[in-house]
C-alpha cells in the first residue's frame, strides 16, 4: 500500500486489486474548488490521458454508488473493499488472498440467466464469498441449497450478519431454501454429493487456485455427478480467466459452455469475463 497525493493505492496481486481508492479526494475537491478544482484534479497535460482519467472516476464513482445504494436497499454491507493486509487466517491462506471486493449484481444475473441447469436438482458453491453478496443474489434462483466458503473470519462474520439483515424485494423474492456461510479454507472444502455449480469470482491467487481446482476434479472423478464451473474475473491485463480456461479444457469429460460477452453496466467498476464448463454424467 502507498500513499501520494491524498490517494491510496492498494498494489497486490492482480490488476482487479491495483486500485486507486480517490473517490474521496474526488468529492473533497468537488466541495472546496468546484468544477474548475475537479478539471485541474482530473487533467494532466494531454487529452487522450485526461479521456483516460475522467473516465476512471465516473466508473468508479458510479459503480460505487450504486454498490452503496443496492446496500442501503437491502440492509447489508458489502460495498466496502478489504485490503489483505486486514485479513487474517493462516500464513498460508494469507500468501494467497487477493483484496476483497464485491461483484457486480449484473454481472452474476447475467450468467446466471446465460448458463441453463435445473437449479432444484443443483448445489450453489461460492469460492471465496466474502461478505456473501454472490450468495445473497444466487438465492434468486431455485438452487437446492447455497453454501460459500470464505477463510477470513471477519468477513465471514459479516456474511452471516448480512443473510440475517438482507431485506428481499417482491420483484427479487428469495427461491432458494438453504444458504449457509462457511469458516473454512477453500483447500479443506468437500464438494456436497448432489450436482454442484461452483462459482469462483478470482477469490485466490494461482498456485491455491490450481490446487482446489485439482481437488474438484478428483473428486467428480471418483464420485461422478453432474458439475458446472463459472469462473469470472475483471477484464484486465491480469486475469485469470485464461488461465482458468487453459486448465479445464484439458479435463476429460469436461466441455466448454459458450456464454455471450458480459455487458459492461453502471454497477461494475471494470468489465467482467468469464469462463464456464459443465460435467455431464
Amino acid at each position: 500500500m502507498s500513499i501520494a497525493n491524498g490517494k491510496v493505492t492498494f498494489s497486490l496481486w492482480s490488476m482487479k486489486d491495483d486500485r486507486t481508492v480517490g473517490l474521496k479526494g474526488f468529492y473533497d475537491r468537488l466541495v472546496r474548488k468546484g468544477i474548475r478544482g475537479i478539471i485541474a484534479y482530473v487533467a494532466p497535460s494531454n487529452l487522450a490521458a485526461t479521456g483516460r482519467r475522467l473516465a476512471y472516476y465516473i466508473s468508479l464513482a458510479s459503480s460505487t454508488t450504486i454498490s452503496r445504494l443496492w446496500d442501503w436497499r437491502h440492509g447489508v454491507e458489502t460495498c466496502r473493499g478489504v485490503a489483505t493486509n486486514e485479513l487474517s487466517g493462516s500464513d498460508e491462506a494469507l500468501e494467497f488472498a487477493v483484496f476483497y471486493a464485491p461483484c457486480a449484481p449484473s454481472a452474476l444475473r447475467f450468467m446466471l440467466g446465460c448458463i441453463r441447469v435445473p437449479h432444484s436438482r443443483f448445489e450453489f458453491v461460492d469460492y471465496g464469498s466474502g461478505k456473501g453478496k454472490v450468495l445473497l443474489i444466487a438465492s434468486e434462483y431455485p438452487f437446492k441449497k447455497i453454501t460459500g466458503v470464505e477463510f477470513d473470519r471477519a468477513l465471514h462474520e459479516r456474511a452471516v450478519q448480512n443473510l440475517k439483515d438482507y431485506k428481499w424485494r417482491s420483484c427479487r423474492p428469495r427461491k432458494c431454501p438453504v444458504i449457509e456461510p462457511v469458516h473454512l479454507d477453500a483447500k479443506k472444502y468437500r464438494l456436497p454429493a448432489d450436482p454442484c455449480f461452483l462459482i469462483f469470482y478470482s477469490p485466490f491467487c494461482s498456485d491455491l487456485l490450481c490446487e482446489v481446482l485439482e481437488g474438484i476434479r478428483l473428486d467428480l472423478e471418483a464420485n461422478p455427478r453432474d458439475a458446472v464451473i463459472c469462473f469470472f474475473d475483471d477484464a484486465v491485463e491480469n486475469s485469470q480467466v485464461p488461465k482458468v480456461n487453459g486448465i479445464l479444457s484439458l479435463w476429460e469429460g469436461w466441455e466448454v459452455v459458450q456464454i455471450p460477452d458480459i455487458p459492461k453496466r453502471m454497477d461494475m467498476f471494470y468489465p467482467a469475463e468469464a469462463v464456464v464448463y459443465r460435467f455431464v454424467v
